[in-house]
């Protein structure tokens, strides 16, 4: 099963977020609410109700202008994947947002027509050669010093 998202416009990058924290100990969560509550209508309309049940492979495509004006480097706009993820688990569209669940693929392309994100969501296998398990001893009990 595949679902395709799509959302109008840009979301805050990395740098509004700091600067947000900065100013006030409370307006980064006030920042992270109002980019994230329109996903989740968003994801809510374009899903119809369907849901991811198993391990799935999220791509995205940030489609950003770069000229004069809009100047982001890929880790300030990638940021916007945590409002993205979050967006997806609270609407239910994914189980969770960890490893266990999702493996996120995230891209940039240059449009400076139409800023723009374009989400797929596909289901696939968790890879049997790195299975995630619960948490492992980092060391032996012969190893240690």
């Amino acid at each position: 099963m595949k679902l395709v998202f799509k959302v109008d416009g840009r979301l805050p990058g990395l740098n509004e977020l700091i600067n947000e924290a900065r100013r006030n100990k409370y307006s980064s969560a006030s920042l992270k609410k109002t980019a994230q509550r329109p996903l989740e209508l968003v994801f809510r309309r374009q899903s119809c109700g369907r849901k991811v049940g198993k391990h799935a492979l999220v791509s995205v495509r940030f489609y950003e202008p770069f000229n004069k004006k809009y100047r982001r480097d890929d880790d300030n706009i990638f940021a916007g994947l945590k409002f993205i993820m979050d967006a997806f688990t609270a609407v239910g569209v994914i189980a969770d947002d960890n490893p266990k669940y999702v493996h996120v693929k995230p891209e940039r392309i240059l449009d400076c027509e139409k800023p723009r994100i374009e989400i797929d969501i596909e289901e696939d296998e968790i890879s049997k050669a790195c299975p995630v398990e619960e948490k492992e001893p980092l060391l032996d009990d012969n190893t240690a010093a």
